[in-house]
C-alpha cells in the first residue's frame, strides 16, 4: 500500500502533530542564573511524555548552560542538553527531538542550570501527561 495512501482506521479530520487521546498537554519554560532552577516534577500517579525541547542561552555572557531531567534522589537521569557560550559568539541553542514520546515517570524533575553570574540559560519543553 503506498504511504501516502495509508489512514488509520478511527481516523477523524486533523492537520499536523495529533496529541494522545487523553491526557493534558504542557508547554513549560524556566531560567537559570548561576545555579539550577527546577521547573517541573511530575505529579504521583502521572506520567509525561516529552515530546521536545529547547535549551539556550538567554544573553551572550561567557559561560555554559544545562538541561536536564533527575530522579527523586536528585541522579541526572537525562541530559536534554549542555552548551557553552563565549562572549561575543552567537546563540547556540540545543533542540531535542526523540523520534518518539519520552516517557518520564512520576517524581521526576525537570531542571535548567547555568554556570556564571551574568549568564542566563532558558529551557522550554512539551508534551503531554496522563
Amino acid at each position: 500500500m503506498a504511504l501516502t495512501g495509508w489512514v488509520e482506521p478511527d481516523q477523524v479530520v486533523w492537520r499536523g502533530i495529533r496529541w494522545a487521546r487523553k491526557g493534558n498537554l504542557l508547554v513549560k519554560y524556566g531560567e537559570a542564573t548561576n545555579g539550577s532552577t527546577l521547573i517541573y516534577t511530575v505529579p504521583a500517579g502521572r506520567t509525561f511524555y516529552l515530546v521536545g525541547s529547547l535549551l539556550c542561552p538567554t544573553n551572550f555572557n561567557n559561560g555554559y548552560g544545562r538541561g536536564y531531567i533527575r530522579d527523586a534522589s536528585d541522579t541526572i537521569w537525562f541530559s536534554l542538553g549542555l552548551y557553552g557560550a563565549g562572549s561575543g559568539q552567537g546563540l547556540c541553542a540545543v533542540v531535542f527531538q526523540p523520534s518518539a514520546p519520552m516517557e518520564v515517570p512520576e517524581g521526576y524533575d525537570f531542571v535548567v542550570s547555568s554556570s556564571v553570574a551574568g549568564h542566563t540559560a532558558s529551557l522550554s519543553f512539551y508534551g503531554w501527561e496522563e
